[in-house]
C-alpha cells in the first residue's frame, strides 16, 4: 500500500485499539515548529506563519484520532474534494482497517517533518500545501 496515497498524504490508520491497550499519543519532535522547509517550486519569498504550521499539525491529530477512534467517516471527511475522487470512503475505512491488521497497536505517533509549499505548478489548483512527515511506534 502506498502511505502517502492512503489517506490523502496523511495517512496512517489503526482503527478502534483493544479495551486493554494504552491510548495512542501524538507528539511533535523538537525543533519541528521551528524548522521551516519549503519546496523550491513555492511562491518566492513565502513562509507558513506560525498559525499555519499549529494548523496542519493540528488537523494531523485530530485525523489520527478520527482514525484511532474507527471513526473512518469522520476522518474521511477531513479529506480535501481532489482526494475524494481518487479514493471512496469505503476504499479510505478498507484501507485503515488493513493498515492496522497489517501494522498492529501502535504507542504513538510524532511529527518529524512539514515540508511546505506555495501555489506549486504541478498542483491542481494555487493554494498552501503541507505535507507532514510521522513516525509511530509500536
Amino acid at each position: 500500500m502506498n502511505l502517502s496515497v492512503f489517506v490523502g498524504t496523511l495517512a496512517f490508520a489503526i482503527g478502534a485499539m483493544p479495551a486493554t491497550a494504552a491510548p495512542t499519543t501524538f507528539e511533535t519532535s523538537p525543533g519541528v515548529m521551528a524548522e521551516i522547509n519549503v519546496t523550491s517550486d513555492s511562491s518566492r519569498g513565502w513562509i507558513p506563519t506560525l498559525d499555519q504550521r499549529q494548523h496542519a499539525i493540528k488537523t494531523v491529530e485530530i485525523l489520527h484520532d478520527a482514525i484511532d477512534g474507527g471513526r473512518y467517516d469522520e476522518a474521511y471527511g477531513l479529506q480535501v474534494e481532489p482526494l475524494k475522487h481518487i479514493i471512496t470512503a469505503t476504499k479510505f475505512k478498507q484501507d485503515a482497517e488493513n493498515f492496522k491488521a497489517t501494522a498492529g497497536p501502535i504507542k504513538f505517533w510524532r511529527v518529524v517533518k512539514i515540508t511546505w509549499t506555495k501555489d506549486p505548478a504541478q498542483a491542481p489548483f494555487p493554494g498552501v500545501y503541507a505535507a507532514v512527515d510521522l513516525v509511530g511506534q509500536q
